[in-house]
């Protein structure tokens, strides 16, 4: 019967996508301006390829309280995991760092999923607007875009003194998923030449709770700050200073440790967890108008991220206990510079990149039982330096009112450098070193307003990270190895964009499809046996390949009545016909919009069809898959004064249990998924009042 409910609610879903035919829920979707496609500002319907775009209105309508919700409405890009959990992005079956995560222009820091690392170390109420390109995109990011970029643009003093000289607003939330309670406050001040903002975040809560509700509950504390001061030299000159640090710490509520190393049970795996992740930027722009250059912007910045976590370990088949202290910090020191002109049907933007990066991992292992084993001291990888360089340009060209062509090519280079180490050995421990082209050819042709037809040509490519070339782990108590591989080469990727897109003030659509094939995928491989011990090791494979399609659109039935959808459909499989981890079932959403001058209530369906296209195991057995599901939402925003809004939601209101594929991918057939189960019915709530 549930399976028949859900199938029901799909196709449902799907006849009312189709009806409006085929999100931007934005009457001026064609007036957004994105930078992630080129480097430079470009229109929305000038962009080459599907770009999806969530504003900092969205996000509050939306009741987004962290990373996991930024895409609750798009099927492409998947967020796995939750308020004070290890969260990593997916965009069309790529994930962690083959996804590039940008702030405010500058790289963040890389993933370590099994150190606890994750990719979403910033706040939600700073976004200004998220940027998420899809595909490989090297040619404007460099490596580690070989999957897509996530580019975060945070707010400034222009975006809420809006002409005025001062604007002070504050605000307070609650969010049962995560029983999490927020405050922040705003203040942003003009004085002569100079502009500033200042924001603060406080939120306390708990871990994203699964569909039961009896997931080990820890205090999750957040402090987030984000100060911006820009000051404008003179008409044509400004020079702004930014710092943006978020901290989180994590605890549990108790702690017991079972008087016996036999036992097999703690009440709480880890007992803290502390995350700091700070970033300085010095941004000066120029106008110059020469002969050669209109323009001339620059950046200097600084960025840490360092995390500390204590774990309780077990190895359930041996009864062995350990305490486990564990450090990850990625220091960064870097620059970048783009000069711009434009000169006839030519709009051009050409730059450098430069960043320096020191890595670091520290475990310390202690028994937690004397005598149960000998205390060591380990490195999941050495100490390492890794130096980015890069040339790029883009030119977008005009050919009359039609046609848009834009071409781009980077140059990176990339050295990484490891310490000596007592750990290794011989040729286990080497520079590696490597150089890429990364070309882009987009082309949009506007054939009509309702039909404007894009295709584009990208390349992809990631450099092996120190965690994979350098890799080891020799557990001897837990009978597994990580064995290094410093001769991995880099990945690479070639994608295919094309579709059609349009709009006419009501109507606004995009449909497209895709085409990606990688070289040289980076994986974790079985490689034998020593006794007892397993043996691992970092791998590439020869191909992988990546297809699917995907559709949004939005429709205004009347001046105060909107309905949307969208769809995405992918698939991959590596040089043997396998299907790979991480990529996404079928999945959409539709909903409604009723809009009026000092209110808005929303409606929306999200839905996934049954996943069975699954990767294998060593053995060759199929890895576990996921059942069919439908959620429906509720939110809506209420403005009763012009100083004061309200926004308050339901999300799952049915209460239906489900699991998000992509949070079970790679797993064996059988497991028990229902820690990742989705948050049953939860509720958001937030009022916001300006001074």
């Amino acid at each position: 019967m549930a399976h028949s409910f859900t199938r029901t609610l799909v196709a449902l879903a799907v006849g009312s996508a189709m009806i409006s035919p085929l999100l931007a829920a934005d009457k001026g979707v064609n007036e957004v301006m994105v930078v992630s496609g080129s480097r430079m500002a470009q229109k929305l319907e000038d962009v080459s390829s599907p770009i999806t775009v969530v504003t900092d209105k969205q996000i509050e309508e939306q009741g987004v309280s962290n990373a996991a919700e930024l895409f609750r409405y798009e099927p492409g890009v998947t967020t796995v995991g939750g308020s004070g959990e290890t969260s990593t992005f997916v965009i069309r079956g790529m994930s962690k760092n083959r996804v590039k995560v940008v702030q405010d222009g500058v790289r963040q820091n890389n993933a370590y999923s099994s150190g606890g690392v994750g990719q979403t170390y910033f706040d939600t109420d700073m976004i200004k607007q998220v940027e998420v390109a899809k595909g490989p995109s090297s040619a404007a990011y460099g490596s580690d875009a070989l999957g897509g970029v996530i580019a975060i643009t945070t707010k400034e003093a222009s975006d809420v003194l809006k002409g005025k000289a001062r604007h002070l607003e504050v605000s307070s939330g609650y969010q049962s998923a995560s029983h999490q309670h927020s405050a922040g406050i705003t203040g942003a001040l003009r004085s002569g030449d100079v502009e500033s903002l200042l924001r603060y975040t406080w939120r306390d809560g708990g871990v994203t709770q699964n569909h039961a509700g009896d997931q080990n509950e820890f205090d999750v504390l957040n402090h987030a700050l984000l100060l911006k001061s820009k000051w404008h030299v003179s008409a044509e000159q400004f020079l702004q200073l930014s710092v943006n640090y978020l901290h989180e710490g994590m605890d549990p509520h108790h702690v017991d440790l079972p008087a016996s190393s036999r036992v097999s049970t703690f009440d709480q795996p880890i007992t803290d967890k502390k995350t700091d992740n700070l970033s300085v930027m010095l941004d000066h722009g120029i106008a110059l108008n020469a002969s050669w250059v209109d323009r001339v912007d620059s950046k200097l910045y600084y960025s840490r991220m360092k995390q500390d976590l204590d774990q309780y370990a077990f190895a359930s088949r041996y009864y062995l206990t350990s305490f486990d202290s564990n450090r990850f910090e990625q220091e960064s020191l870097g620059a970048q510079l783009k000069l711009a002109k434009e000169a006839g049907a030519h709009r051009l933007a050409w730059g450098m990149d430069y960043e320096h990066s020191n890595n670091e991992r520290r475990r310390l292992k202690t028994a937690a039982f004397s005598g149960t084993f000998p205390d060591y001291d380990e490195t999941s990888f050495p100490d390492t330096t890794t130096q980015r360089g890069a040339l790029w340009a883009f030119d977008e060209v005009r050919f009359g009112q039609r046609w848009v062509l834009t071409p781009g090519l980077r140059y990176d280079y990339y050295r990484m450098k490891p310490d000596d180490d007592p750990a290794y050995t011989g040729s286990a421990l080497k520079t590696f070193s490597d150089g890429e082209l990364s070309p882009k050819l987009g082309l949009v042709y506007k054939a009509h307003p309702l039909a404007n037809l894009f295709a584009q040509y990208s390349h992809g490519f990631k450099a092996p990270m120190y965690d994979e070339a350098f890799a080891t782990l020799n557990h001897s108590g837990y009978f597994y190895r990580i064995e290094p591989n410093p001769d991995l080469n880099a990945e690479r990727s070639d994608g295919i964009d094309a579709g059609v897109r349009g709009g006419n003030g009501r109507l606004n659509y995009e449909l497209s499809a895709f085409y990606t094939q990688y070289k040289d995928f980076i994986t974790s491989t079985y490689i034998g046996q020593e006794g007892r011990t397993t043996l691992y090791q970092y791998q590439n494979l020869d191909d992988v390949r990546t297809k699917g399609l995907e559709a949004k659109s939005d429709y205004w039935v009347s001046d105060m009545i909107n309905v949307w959808g969208n769809l995405a459909y992918i698939e991959g499989k590596d040089g043997d016909g396998h299907y790979i981890n991480e990529l996404s079932p079928f999945k959409g959403s539709v909903g409604a919009r009723l809009e009026q001058p000092n209110w808005n209530l929303n409606t929306a369906l999200r839905f996934a069809s049954r996943m069975d296209k699954v990767s294998q195991d060593s053995q060759g057995n199929d890895n576990i898959g996921a059942a069919g599901w439908a959620a429906w939402d509720i939110y809506a925003q209420f403005t009763p004064l012009p100083q004061l809004q309200l926004n308050v939601g339901v999300f799952n209101l049915l209460d239906k249990e489900y699991v998000n594929y992509e949070s079970v991918a790679g797993k064996g057939a059988g497991s028990d998924v229902a820690q990742f189960t989705e948050p049953g019915r939860s509720l958001s709530a937030r009022i916001k009042y300006q001074f």
